[in-house]
């Protein structure tokens, strides 16, 4: 389990962090002890729960790089 589950918003979930909406099909992060709502970048940016204070594991969530030879 890594604190939390990452869906796509409906346009009804207001985050946890800055309060503000999450807008329709952007990333959100849900903890999976409380269920509070987060942007995934809030999330990224606060590591844990605000609410309840469950860790969020974002160690596999992978950045992708990508490099062009010209």
């Amino acid at each position: 389990d890594r604190g939390f589950v990452k869906k796509k918003a409906t346009g009804e979930e207001k985050c946890g962090l800055c309060k503000g909406k999450i807008f329709k099909d952007l990333d959100m992060i849900i903890c999976s002890k409380c269920g509070a709502t987060y942007h995934y970048q809030c999330a990224q940016r606060i590591k844990k729960c605000i609410s309840c204070g469950n860790i969020f594991d974002f160690s596999e969530e992978k950045d992708v790089e990508v490099s062009f030879d010209l």
